[in-house]
């Protein structure tokens, strides 16, 4: 709720928790491509921007939807897999509303976005400003997931060294 965003440090510590769930989430879906950090959590936000800018409801009240092929048209620096590797995080992350339609061994065969949840929309505001947005990536590449990683190292070899 309203009460965990509260002025600057709230917003930081949303913004940098769920980068982190990229993070881990964007290692997942990274198979055996080339992964590049950056350029996945650029397009994470750049999904984010559409979706807010193409859906919600127009002035006759109509709801108005974001297909995922859409966003692969006006998203050409990405590719098709990095755009629904990221449109994947968002969606299970509850980022963005959506209706994911698969079909038999196809993982991703129709998506249409409807609109960002409370979750996104306040994860948008807080890396809307693009100077934000590069020390939250720079923080969070350089600062928060080494120190992650180490912690989850020392945890695993605690408990699996006897």
């Amino acid at each position: 709720g309203d009460h965990f965003y509260f002025g600057y440090f709230g917003r930081w510590v949303h913004s940098v928790t769920s980068l982190i769930f990229f993070f881990f989430s964007a290692i997942m879906y990274a198979g055996k491509g080339v992964f590049d950090l950056n350029q996945n959590l650029d397009c994470i936000r750049d999904i984010l921007l559409l979706v807010e800018e193409y859906t919600g409801f127009n002035d006759d009240m109509e709801q108005q939807t974001l297909p995922l092929e859409k966003i692969i048209e006006l998203l050409p620096n990405y590719s098709r897999g990095e755009i629904a590797n990221s449109f994947m995080q968002l969606y299970k992350g509850d980022y963005i509303i959506a209706m994911v339609v698969n079909a038999d061994n196809d993982p991703l065969y129709v998506a249409i976005i409807h609109d960002l949840t409370e979750r996104g929309s306040k994860f948008l505001d807080s890396i809307r400003e693009q100077s934000r947005w590069e020390k939250l990536k720079t923080l969070m590449i350089e600062k928060a997931i080494p120190f992650i990683l180490d912690k989850a190292f020392d945890f695993a070899i605690s408990k699996f060294s006897s």
